[in-house]
């Protein structure tokens, strides 16, 4: 089995003659949880999108060679709406029995030991619109997973998350990487998370200004990246000089 199950190769996105990415070029391999950082503008959802198919229109390549899960920035979600939890996870089997075929005993079951996973089994008939921030992004993993991806991508799911909840939904992530033999690929804003749960840091703004292990990157290269925001290069660099003892 190959362990590299996501290439790109000098991929590039502008709008009119405005760059959005710049010859971006990096791979991923199964067991690899991959963290992507930068400033806010700096091209990493559309570099999500051009991942996930959401976007076409790119020069450059995209190879695949894996089933995705995908969970998006801020997913919707209608408060009011009567849909239970568990049926909402039952969503993410859609793709391969179809719509419209009534789930079977096993899919239940399935679906029951993914939310179970993700820690909100008992939360399985309530309203899928009553639960708090973090309960629902734990919902659209379990979603995410029920198609039981190889690669799954993430585009800030600590969005809505309280600290301590964030804590423990990297330490799932990283479970699943594991447990799943899967590759992780995730945006966050959360850069101190980023660097304590990730493999590997991507750093982007535009362009990628570095790639490499989390306890690797240079100072240098993070102002690069973060020279547009202030606050989020001022975070990288404590939490840099922390991890360094500097």
């Amino acid at each position: 089995m190959e362990s590299r199950i996501l290439r790109v190769e000098s991929l590039s996105y502008k709008i009119g003659s405005h760059w959005i990415l710049r010859d971006v070029s990096f791979e991923v391999s199964r067991r690899e949880f991959v963290g992507i950082i930068g400033p806010n503008g700096a091209g990493k959802t559309t570099l999500i999108k051009a991942i996930v198919g959401d976007l076409s229109d790119y020069s450059g390549k995209v190879s695949v060679s894996a089933k995705i899960g995908y969970l998006s920035q801020n997913p919707e979600r209608k408060r009011d709406f009567p849909i239970r939890v568990k049926e909402v996870a039952a969503m993410g089997l859609y793709g391969e029995r179809g719509i419209l075929k009534p789930l079977r005993k096993c899919d239940w079951k399935k679906v029951e030991d993914l939310l179970e996973r993700v820690g909100i089994y008992d939360l399985k008939e309530r309203r899928a619109g009553t639960l708090s921030g973090g309960e629902y992004q734990r919902l659209m993993l379990a979603r995410a997973l029920a198609s039981e991806p190889e690669l799954l991508i993430l585009d800030e799911p600590e969005a809505g998350v309280d600290e301590m909840g964030k804590s423990s939904f990297y330490r799932l992530l990283e479970s699943l990487k594991n447990d799943k033999n899967m590759g992780i690929l995730m945006v966050s804003h959360d850069i101190g998370m980023v660097f304590e749960a990730c493999d590997t840091v991507m750093c982007i703004n535009k362009t990628l200004h570095c790639h490499t292990s989390a306890d690797k990157i240079r100072p240098e290269e993070l102002q690069s990246a973060f020279s547009g925001d202030l606050d989020l290069f001022i975070r990288s660099r404590d939490h840099f000089e922390r991890e360094h003892h500097l």
